[in-house]
């Protein structure tokens, strides 16, 4: 037997637990990789077992909440009082590295239980069994034991990733869909280009303020869900009630606006509201059977979204994730650079770890605008923020309103099919035009085509 002392890491331990007092959503992370005992220190495994206690119950989890669990468990004064929960708390600057402390633990954890099942198959060879089987069995049945909870990594044969039946199905799936392999987004010009929405994927949708990015989310949110897609939505810059109201009023092509100003105006009669509310209740009543999901208001860290989805996807099977927008999203970086290069590579890290499509809406910068007629569509570097964003997307989609720059759909070739559509619209102007472009694709060929906006309502839909 050797007299070295166990393998453990008291700072990785407390790097764990800290950031659970930092940040709540942190536990979801972790809470499948490690259990009591892959703590070294009992006092840390006191404090995460009060942490999962109430994780269980729902509850929030910080240094009040923690601190009151473990004094119901008559262990607070066992594990240092208050003081020793505010030293870990003070000690981590950030959550987002608490899967990095969590593998550390488990890794040290499962070196200590490496070496008990090593003495353990010692006394097994000292006792000498009578038969060599048993005594194999019983050595390779402790560590299986440890082999169960632990992920083989390395190489695979190629024969194990493809699958004769499997690509069959797929291509007949794909004769089905009329060529689309992924999400349909409801939209054919976005299936044409794009193929659909695939798994383990990010597409980030760029256009300047007040262009519709949100508009066109919600939309496709509404078209991706009424396929029977379940959908997750992070909005970062307006309240869950908010985007719910304005996918309300595009379900019906409403104008909240116009209504508003026409009721303070006295111009609708009650008959006419009465009308307008039945609709709207209707609507609300259509949206309340589709799968969407919608995150609390509030910004929040790529820990907590990271969080927020693994929880979801326990209960929901989420495809799709839809995120406004990206410089909302919190991150520890120092430098906006950074900030921005670190978001867009974990959204994309994020698509791939739990096999969802990543939708991100980002923003233009201003340079756009110094530019000449007929010059301010979307270019690499226009992307505010950082040029990584472009590289890190499976997918670019850009959005421009023509009308704001003078751009007149009139002007088109008589026989154009954008014109011709368009003429058989009744009640719609040239401002309701929406062009969507595809400067990147990774399984495509680059473009633009055009949608119709309805500005008023926020309803957008493909050319009749």
């Amino acid at each position: 037997m050797s007299d070295q002392k166990p393998p453990y890491d008291l700072d990785a331990e407390e790097a764990v637990l800290g950031s659970l007092l930092l940040d709540s959503d942190a536990i979801v992370l972790v809470e499948d990789k490690l259990e009591s005992v892959d703590f070294y220190r009992d006092k840390n495994q006191w404090v995460w077992d009060a942490a999962i206690a109430l994780q269980k119950r729902k509850e929030v989890i910080n240094q009040i909440t923690v601190a009151h669990e473990l004094s119901r468990q008559g262990k607070l004064e066992d594990v240092g009082g208050s003081d020793y929960l505010t030293n870990i708390f003070h000690n981590v600057p950030t959550s987002v590295h608490v899967e990095y402390y969590a593998d550390i633990v488990k890794r040290l954890s499962v070196a200590r239980q490496v070496i008990e099942r090593a003495d353990r198959i010692a006394e097994i060879g000292y006792s000498a069994p009578a038969s060599i089987d048993e005594m194999l069995t019983q050595s390779e049945g402790l560590i299986s034991e440890l082999r169960v909870h632990s992920k083989d990594a390395g190489f695979v044969h190629i024969s194990e990733v493809t699958d004769d039946i499997l690509f069959s199905e797929s291509m007949e799936d794909m004769w089905e869909k009329k060529g689309i392999t992924g999400i349909s987004t409801g939209f054919k010009i976005l299936d044409r280009y794009t193929g659909g929405l695939g798994p383990s994927q990010q597409t980030v949708c760029v256009a300047r303020s007040g262009v519709g990015k949100t508009r066109f989310m919600i939309q496709l949110a509404r078209n991706i869900a009424g396929k029977g897609h379940h959908v997750g939505l992070f909005s970062l810059e307006q309240h869950k009630k908010e985007i719910v109201k304005r996918m309300s009023y595009a379900e019906i092509d409403v104008d909240r606006a116009n209504l508003i100003s026409m009721l303070n105006k006295g111009l609708i009669q009650r008959a006419e509201f009465e009308s307008i509310k039945s609709r709207i209740v209707n609507s609300y009543s259509v949206l309340d059977e589709l799968p969407i999901y919608v995150d609390r208001l509030g910004k929040t860290s790529i820990t907590g979204m990271r969080a927020t989805i693994k929880k979801a996807l326990k209960t929901h099977p989420i495809e799709v994730v839809m995120v406004d927008h990206l410089r909302l999203v919190q991150h520890p970086a120092k430098t906006d650079f950074e900030r921005i290069s670190g978001i867009s590579w974990e959204l994309k890290e994020i698509a791939t770890e739990f096999d969802i499509h990543m939708l991100t809406l980002a923003q233009m910068n201003l340079e756009s605008e110094k530019r000449g007629a007929g010059q301010h569509r979307l270019r690499p570097t226009d992307i505010r923020g950082s040029g990584e964003i472009w590289e890190n997307a499976h997918n670019i989609i850009s959005l421009f309103r023509p009308s704001e720059y003078g751009e007149n759909y009139e002007r088109l070739a008589i026989d154009d099919p954008r014109r011709v559509a368009f003429k058989e619209i009744p009640d719609r102007v040239i401002g309701d035009v929406m062009e969507v472009g595809f400067p990147k694709l990774r399984e495509g060929v680059t473009g633009k085509d055009t949608l119709l906006h309805y500005r008023g309502s926020g309803k957008i839909t493909d050319w009749r």
